[in-house]
């Protein structure tokens, strides 16, 4: 078996510090999470809202500083496409701006060579050329996240976080996104963290899941094994509602 992508090993994450007088609250978040994420399959995160899922996707990409435990990364430039592409778009440029604009930092390519990668990604993605020259606003909330995958390709990832990628999208537009997802990763050989509370939404894209109640990783298998034969009781009430 192959090296995993990413490996975390009895993390704990906190939020918030003690107030010098002694008020405020540091609040344990994650609880000795372990886990592998393998090359080339989507591992679902699953679980109720506040549960502690887009922390962890925070804490591996380095965002969330206060914490304990192991953290292995065995690949480059990680990326993330969060719930509500319209927030991580800059509304004030064209599309074709913020597709290109890791590669304008990186400084990567020429400008022509730029440009022609940010069209294949954009065909790619299923928008047509002319959509380099709108802005965020212009387009409908699928579309977004249709920019947003491309945003993220861009950069040539091997690991990609989707932290709720379709929850804020109507259900046709939710099946072309995951679509979408599924035909890119084959083309990619990309590696997905999958973050829902949509136990549905795992259970179509997803080769394993784990499931996250109160920072906890009650429950983790494959996902036939979990759906059909859940042990936890909370996987149980999840499966049931």
């Amino acid at each position: 078996m192959s090296e995993p992508v990413v490996k975390v090993e009895n993390l704990n994450v906190w939020y918030g510090k003690p107030h010098i007088f002694g008020r405020g609250k540091r609040v344990h978040v994650l609880h000795d999470v372990s886990f592998e994420l393998r090359r080339g399959e989507i591992l679902g995160l699953v679980g109720e809202s506040g549960c502690g899922k887009s922390t962890l996707a925070r804490t591996i990409l380095g965002i969330e500083k206060d914490k304990t435990g192991t953290i292995v990364l065995n690949t480059h430039r990680p990326q993330m496409v969060f719930q509500n592409p319209y927030g991580s778009l800059n509304p004030y440029k064209k599309i074709g701006w913020i597709i290109e604009e890791p590669l304008r930092v990186l400084r990567k390519y020429a400008g022509y060579e730029r440009k022609k990668f940010v069209l294949e990604l954009l065909t790619r993605v299923g928008l047509p050329e002319s959509y380099l020259d709108r802005y965020p606003n212009e387009l409908s909330g699928g579309q977004r996240q249709r920019v947003a995958i491309a945003a993220a390709l861009i950069q040539q990832p091997e690991l990609i976080f989707l932290d709720e990628p379709v929850s804020a999208l109507d259900v046709t537009v939710q099946a072309q996104i995951l679509r979408l997802l599924v035909d890119v990763k084959k083309q990619y050989n990309l590696s997905y963290l999958f973050i829902s509370h949509d136990l549905n939404v795992i259970y179509q894209i997803c080769d394993r899941v784990m499931v996250m109640k109160k920072g906890e990783i009650v429950e983790s298998g494959d996902i036939e094994t979990v759906y059909t034969r859940p042990k936890h009781p909370y996987t149980q009430q999840l499966l049931t509602e």
